[in-house]
């Protein structure tokens, strides 16, 4: 999970990498994406989006709004077992 960054056009920039190793495709939804952006104490509105890893600087991001869009993005898993996710702050909400 790329967090901490900056959303550009064609790049994130200046953030971090988190992993989560062992996630169950058939459990991921939403709130699992939700709940491992809120481990890295991140908070308030935030789009998720995700690409396949190895698709290059410049790829289409897929935008995750409901759980139906992470039911397609685990659809290419087990073809590649890692899939990058963005975090683009909209709205900051420190607790």
């Amino acid at each position: 999970m790329y967090h901490n960054g900056d959303m550009l056009p064609l790049s994130y920039v200046n953030g971090h990498i988190a992993h989560f190793d062992y996630c169950n495709k058939d459990n991921m939804s939403m709130c699992e994406i939700i709940t491992m952006a809120k481990e890295l104490s991140h908070h308030g509105i935030i789009n998720y989006w995700y690409k396949l890893p190895g698709t290059g600087i410049g790829a289409a991001m897929t935008l995750l709004k409901r759980d139906d869009d992470v039911v397609d993005m685990v659809a290419f898993v087990p073809d590649v077992r890692i899939i990058e996710v963005y975090l683009e702050h909209i709205l900051d909400c420190s607790l």
